[in-house]
């Protein structure tokens, strides 16, 4: 069964135009690291446009139509801030980056061009300690991270209260808490507008 964290993450790619593959079908393979089964999820873009520049390590959410396809893994940590420091000394953030993990990629998107997002709960604070983290993650083959706050605030953000979201109980609980002003203060002004998945008019 996917987790919680895995699900927010592909109803926000979803959202974003993605096709989205899980690749958590086989657990128990799990266990054996840095190979296919690293990877948590496979997405295509199916609106892709070219960026005008490259694209940062840290991902925003207007920055997902520029992600070609991608490799995703989800490390829903959120009593963690991820600095330089706790990056050097997991190795298992880096599996799904590994070479058996990467042929598999290639040949599941036939050799299009693809990119590795780690999904993580948030940065540290601090500048230098961001530094650090980012080239840590260059060195070891991540091309960018998403982290929970976007996430959350681009579905919050977009999830609108007079749709029932049946299909999902991701999108339901987020419409329920803006619904009832739960969340508030949202600064999030997107250059696109998309229109969430899984959604009915409610009468």
């Amino acid at each position: 069964m996917t987790d919680t964290n895995t699900r927010i993450v592909r109803e926000f790619l979803e959202a974003a135009n993605f096709a989205v593959f899980m690749n958590r079908k086989f657990q128990l393979h799990k266990a054996e690291p840095a190979g296919r089964y690293s990877i948590d999820i496979l997405a295509r873009n199916m609106q892709y446009s070219e960026p005008d520049a490259p694209l940062p390590i840290r991902l925003r959410a207007e920055h997902m139509r520029h992600i070609p396809n991608a490799i995703v893994d989800v490390k829903g940590w959120h009593s963690h801030r991820f600095s330089a420091a706790l990056v050097s000394r997991l190795p298992e953030l880096f599996y799904f980056v590994s070479p058996k993990a990467v042929d598999f990629a290639r040949g599941f998107f036939k050799d299009a061009p693809f990119r590795s997002i780690l999904v993580i709960s948030e940065e540290s604070p601090a500048e230098e300690a961001w530094a650090g983290t980012e080239e840590i993650l260059r060195e070891k083959g991540v091309d960018h991270v998403l982290e929970f706050p976007t996430i959350l605030n681009f579905l919050i953000s977009h999830v609108e209260v007079n749709v029932n979201y049946v299909e999902s109980e991701t999108l339901q609980l987020l419409r329920l808490l803006k619904r009832y002003g739960l969340v508030k203060g949202l600064q999030l002004d997107l250059p696109f507008k998309v229109k969430v998945p899984g959604g009915e008019s409610e009468e």
